[in-house]
């Protein structure tokens, strides 16, 4: 549709993605503004996903179609509000080691301290948290001769992560 086209009353679609993207750039900055040291202690990893996906399970089920791109979700929740749940990113794209990086580094920046993180058995997820939250330890010098010991990469001992796998009888 071309706005020359238009008539009186009514929005060109090019105008409207350019608002929708004007409003999602301002909407990012703005979120990087406000979400920054959160008192968050848990951390559910792909805890959105799975609703996503059984709601779109049953609706495609009906219509015959396949299950789209996966998501995956970080999902911040206080110890002392257990109810409250803030959404601290969400990346959407395959559930690959790269989203996952993605989804921790976003969680990482947003948060303070070290949450404990739950996910449902992803494999990628352990890795990647012991990749971003760890301590790296340097033996001292012996004074003898060679080479000195390579440094120790270790996971944080704050951090707590946590799988929950669950069986259906």
């Amino acid at each position: 549709m071309n706005s020359s086209n238009c008539t009186p009353g009514t929005v060109a679609e090019e105008t409207v993605l350019a608002w929708l993207r004007r409003t999602a750039h301002q909407a990012a900055e703005i979120n990087r503004h406000l979400l920054q040291d959160l008192p968050v202690t848990q951390v559910p990893l792909d805890e959105m996903w799975h609703c996503i996906e059984r709601k779109h399970d049953q609706e495609s089920a009906a219509a015959g179609k396949s299950l789209p791109e996966s998501a995956e979700f970080a999902n911040g929740s206080d110890e002392l509000c257990p109810g409250v749940s803030t959404m601290l990113t969400a990346i959407v794209g395959p559930r690959t080691r790269e989203t996952t990086k993605e989804v921790v580094a976003a969680t990482e920046t947003r948060v303070a301290g070290i949450p404990a993180f739950f996910s449902e058995g992803f494999t990628c997820s352990l890795a990647t948290l012991v990749a971003a939250f760890h301590v790296v330890t340097t033996s001292a010098r012996t004074g003898k001769r060679g080479r000195p010991h390579t440094p120790i990469c270790a996971p944080h001992p704050n951090l707590l992560s946590g799988q929950v796998l669950k069986q259906q009888k």
